[in-house]
């Protein structure tokens, strides 16, 4: 009995180490995870370039509405660019952005809302907000955006 067990046991590990190639993973087939159209380019990739990454909103009233700030981009690189996400640092601030892929020497743009309600002094108080964006750049697929300005609070 326990030389057909023992019998068993090694034609089943034979059988688990067998060189099927089937099994085999190669290469060939493995893409550039930072394009979106799975294309080969020249090698510079998706490159995601800001115009500027700090807007400033001037002096506001905490209730004067909420300001709008406009991040320009391009995608200078030579595959299509995608933004994967985007999050403010916190919950006064409320991005946007474009889901579909920018191809390369396209512009678009982040839209950043800043909601002042709550914030501000008698004497100001300045406001420094970050945006993070992630996206599938080859330099730089983290980028930080800042809105900075100052909120004087409202009396009614």
């Amino acid at each position: 009995m326990n030389k057909l067990y023992i019998f068993s046991i090694i034609i089943m590990l034979a059988a688990c180490n067998g060189n099927n190639s089937s099994n085999q993973i190669t290469t060939d087939i493995i893409n550039n995870p930072k394009t979106a159209s799975g294309k080969k380019g020249n090698g510079k990739g998706p490159i995601l370039k800001f115009d500027t990454l700090m807007k400033n909103f001037g002096t506001i009233k905490s209730n004067a509405g909420h300001p709008e700030m406009f991040f320009n981009f391009t995608n200078i690189g030579d595959e299509p660019l995608v933004i994967t996400n985007v999050q403010a640092g916190c919950s006064c601030t409320t991005p946007e952005w474009p889901h579909d892929p920018i191809q390369p020497g396209k512009d678009a743009y982040i839209k950043a809302m800043f909601d002042p309600t709550g914030k501000g002094s008698k004497e100001g108080e300045n406001i420094a907000k970050t945006i993070s964006v992630q996206s599938n750049s080859s330099k730089d697929p983290l980028q930080t955006l800042t809105i900075t300005g100052k909120v004087i609070e409202a009396y009614n």
